[in-house]
């Protein structure tokens, strides 16, 4: 129920994750959906990341791999838990990484 330009807008901001296939199709990762919602406090934490076409791929794998600060969760799985809070502060140490 959502136009392919509005979804597009919502990658553009950092509010949906996209990925880039190996073909150029995007492809959006169902770990950040809650039913037909995007995950709550996942814009906040795209908007951190920031990723780009390159950087996309490690972002979803760093979304669904369990994180020992957040308790062995995914951050995907802090966030349906509603701790926004803390996953934000493990997507600032990422984002440093990233940056160098």
């Amino acid at each position: 129920g959502i136009s392919k330009q509005a979804v597009n807008d919502r990658v553009r901001r950092h509010r949906l994750l996209a990925l880039r296939t190996g073909s150029g199709r995007l492809v959006y990762p169902a770990a950040q959906f809650d039913g037909e919602r995007v995950v709550d406090g996942l814009g906040d934490v795209l908007g951190v990341l920031a990723p780009d076409d390159t950087e996309a791929w490690m972002v979803a794998s760093w979304l669904t791999t369990p994180d020992p600060d957040l308790g062995d969760r995914t951050p995907v799985a802090a966030l349906r838990a509603g701790d926004v809070a803390p996953v934000v502060a493990a997507a600032r140490q990422v984002a440093a990484a990233l940056r160098g």
